[in-house]
């Protein structure tokens, strides 16, 4: 949240209500009367799922609208619109990694940096064979983990934990999963790009970057009502 409060004051938006909440809570009312009061163009939450789900039900049984409304991370999540229904239409998030993002090898020639990992093509079909159904950026995440640590021994050419470590810091690559590099002495990442999705007619549609969108963003979202009334947020 940090970073939307930044990058909203950079590019001109005046943030008219911001409160925080303690991990752990499901009832949002008290805030969200508040934050009717001021009536929003755009909602942006902090979430994990369990309130992520709980702030968008409450959101929308009382009304609240906006003409945009992200939720992070919980609309990632398959159960998420399984829980919703027509209420998830719209809604915007940003996961580290998407089915149908295909960060592959032209990128790493952009970046001018090695290509490592199976394209992403061929890892949706051995996930699919391995497992019957749609990889989410948790598993996919799990999987380039794998993938990395194999890269990092070859660096390595060792298996002791702090040599392999220093390899680490010496990466960048990019794989399926998008860019991988880190800071050397922080361990942050610094090259990994997330993406922006958006719940469109009941699947999930990539909307920026625009080099591997899959859809347009829908702008003004439908309202509460609206999608109670059958509209989707289909272009």
């Amino acid at each position: 949240m940090e970073g939307v409060r930044s990058r909203a004051q950079t590019l001109g938006f005046t943030i008219v209500y911001d409160k925080s909440f303690p991990i752990g809570t499901l009832d949002f009312t008290p805030l969200l009367v508040e934050l009717a009061v001021v009536k929003p163009d755009i909602i942006v939450t902090g979430t994990h799922f369990a309130d992520g789900l709980a702030i968008t039900k409450q959101l929308a049984d009382m009304g609240v609208n906006a003409k945009l409304i992200a939720v992070n991370v919980a609309p990632s999540v398959p159960d998420y619109y399984k829980s919703l229904g027509a209420l998830a239409e719209g809604i915007v998030f940003s996961p580290e990694w998407e089915p149908g993002v295909w960060w592959g090898s032209d990128c790493a020639k952009k970046l001018e940096v090695e290509f490592f990992s199976p394209t992403p093509q061929e890892f949706h079909v051995m996930f699919l064979a391995m497992h019957g159904e749609e990889p989410t950026e948790y598993s996919a995440s799990l999987a380039n983990a794998i993938i990395l640590l194999v890269k990092a021994i070859e660096v390595a050419q060792s298996l002791d934990q702090k040599v392999v470590r220093e390899a680490f810091s010496k990466l960048d690559v990019v794989t399926f999963f998008g860019r991988f590099k880190i800071d050397p002495e922080t361990g942050f990442q610094i090259g990994h790009q997330s993406v922006i999705g958006q719940w469109q007619g009941g699947r999930k549609v990539i909307i920026w970057p625009p080099d591997i969108a899959t859809g347009k963003p829908y702008y003004p979202v439908p309202t509460w009502e609206e999608k109670r009334a059958g509209k989707k947020a289909v272009p």
